[in-house]
């Protein structure tokens, strides 16, 4: 699976301008996570039609990137994150992000997960990543 991360400036209604830009092109948004910092603000979004978001948004103007991310499933219980995080610290493997994407009725719950390397972290966590890009 596809990450694409939008660097902006940190203003009202820079949010909503990347939204209408999608929606314009009627391209839907899976996960969204959105963090500020000062001035800059960083927008993290999966969509149904990675390609064409990509290509809208760099066509509009916004300096979007890409990233594969690690989709997995893990128990829905405490510390089931924490052991995931801590495997990856032991095998000194950075988390640059994670995110929930779903529960399921408090049994699974599915977890996107982007670290400095990917590939590493996949065969660390082995049968738990369900999708990779």
């Amino acid at each position: 699976m596809r990450q694409i991360n939008i660097i902006t400036e940190n203003r009202t209604g820079a949010l909503d301008d990347i939204l209408q830009c999608l929606g314009e092109r009627r391209i839907n948004v899976e996960s969204l996570d959105v963090e500020c910092a000062g001035s800059q603000g960083v927008v993290a979004i999966m969509v149904d039609k990675y390609d064409e978001a990509l290509k809208t948004l760099t066509f509009a103007g916004y300096q979007a990137v890409s990233e594969d991310v690690l989709v997995m499933t893990i128990p829905d219980e405490p510390g089931a994150l924490g052991r995931v995080s801590h495997r990856l610290k032991l095998a000194e493997i950075g988390i640059r992000s994670l995110r929930i994407l779903a529960r399921s009725g408090g049994q699974t719950c599915t977890v996107g997960l982007v670290t400095e390397d990917n590939a590493r972290a996949r065969e660390l966590l082995g049968d738990a990543v369900v999708r990779a890009a």
